[in-house]
């Protein structure tokens, strides 16, 4: 067996090889997080690969390559395999890449690395729920978290999905860590710029959603709530969102906006590569989900000291303070989302300047990229340190 040599970080720890895995390179929260660390663990001085196992699904299912490309993270996309065979080939390619330790990210992903390590492997493990699916405690959902067993630790993004596995497997608790979702606190910090008088901008209330156009975004909600303040409250939204497969919803709200003559106040976008301008250029910023984890453009929004609409679900409440950084309305209620809209509205400058910059301390105190990023390379370190051929 030859040695195998490591460089030091600059912290004098040993520099590793970690492979972080997941399903795609498209706009979702999960990608997006998985990025942003692999490009804190590269200034970390660890060696980063990103692995992804599907490839049909066009130009969405690459919007964070040239995040990679910018950031000198290799991708490597799994040779396309019926799904039975992926953790085969999963197998196959952590062989060649020969990591220290691997990160999973999502249920599939984390199910597939679980899989593909069962006949004994030589790389640590670490996997990550994403979404606190209601339900998810029992049916199908709890018997796929029986492989969490064969992980080395299992990481959540919200103490709800962490509940929820514990409700499944109580055996699991040890195994389990909450860590909330990174943010990079220098980028996505309040606007420095000077504001721009009443004369310069119009006096609507200007409102963002970044979502997916999908079902779990509650965007049929969010439509019949604008439409309720239609005559009465001047409104501006905008959604920037990708998507997947079956485009029906999408074009489902595109009729209602188009039937209830809707166009002037609300319009679906493509997702940005740039949130933090449309962040900016918000004054509130608006998330009506089913359910969650610890979703991104909340995590973001408030640290770029914008007030928060969202839905009362998973840790909604547990970070965003009713009343103080902005509030929270039941997503089945269209009418308790226009209600939260006429309330923030009804706030002057002043007091939703407050309101975000409460947001932002608030922040800080759960997001910090760097504080994130240590916590998942401890355990990706333990992990290795446990499988590794040769220290």
């Amino acid at each position: 067996m030859s040695e195998i040599v490591y460089n030091m970080k600059p912290s004098g720890q040993l520099a590793r090889k970690f492979v972080f895995f997941t399903d795609n390179l498209g706009s979702g929260g999960a990608q997006r997080q998985l990025c942003l660390l692999a490009s804190e663990f590269q200034r970390f001085g660890h060696t980063v690969s990103v692995l992804t196992y599907n490839s049909d699904l066009g130009a969405d299912g690459k919007f964070f390559l040239p995040w990679l490309d910018s950031n000198g993270i290799t991708h490597v996309q799994l040779r396309m395999v019926p799904r039975w065979q992926r953790p085969i080939e999963l197998r196959r390619t952590l062989a060649k890449l020969a990591p220290d330790a691997v990160l999973a990210f999502q249920e599939a992903s984390s199910l597939y690395a679980e899989i593909a390590g069962l006949a004994g492997r030589r790389w640590g493990l670490v996997v990550s729920e994403r979404n606190a699916f209601p339900g998810s405690q029992k049916g199908l959902s709890r018997v796929i978290r029986l492989f969490h067993g064969y992980a080395d630790k299992v990481t959540t993004n919200s103490e709800a999905n962490h509940n929820l596995i514990i409700q499944s497997w109580s055996w699991l608790r040890p195994k389990i860590q909450v860590i909330y979702n990174a943010v990079n606190m220098e980028y996505f910090k309040p606007e420095t710029r000077i504001k721009v008088t009443p004369q310069t901008r119009d006096q609507r209330l200007h409102l963002v959603v970044l979502a997916r156009y999908e079902e779990q975004k509650n965007i049929n909600n969010v439509l019949e709530a604008i439409l309720r303040l239609h005559s009465h409250t001047a409104i501006n939204l905008r959604w920037y969102g990708g998507m997947r497969g079956d485009k029906t919803l999408l074009h489902e709200a595109e009729e209602f906006i188009e039937a209830n003559s809707l166009g002037a106040e609300v319009k679906l976008l493509p997702p940005t590569l740039d949130p933090r301008q449309v962040y900016w250029d918000s004054d509130a910023v608006l998330l009506a989900s089913w359910y969650e984890g610890c979703p991104n453009v909340i995590c973001e929004a408030m640290s770029c000291g914008k007030p928060i609409l969202a839905s009362a679900v998973s840790d909604n409440p547990l970070i965003v303070e009713d009343g103080v950084s902005g509030f929270l309305f039941d997503p089945h209620s269209p009418e308790a989302i226009a209600n939260s809209i006429i309330q923030f509205a009804a706030l002057d400058p002043v007091r939703r300047h407050a309101m975000g910059m409460a947001g932002r301390r608030r922040a800080e105190s759960l997001f910090d990229l760097k504080s994130c990023a240590q916590r998942y390379e401890e355990l990706l370190v333990a992990a290795a340190h446990v499988r590794c051929k040769t220290i």
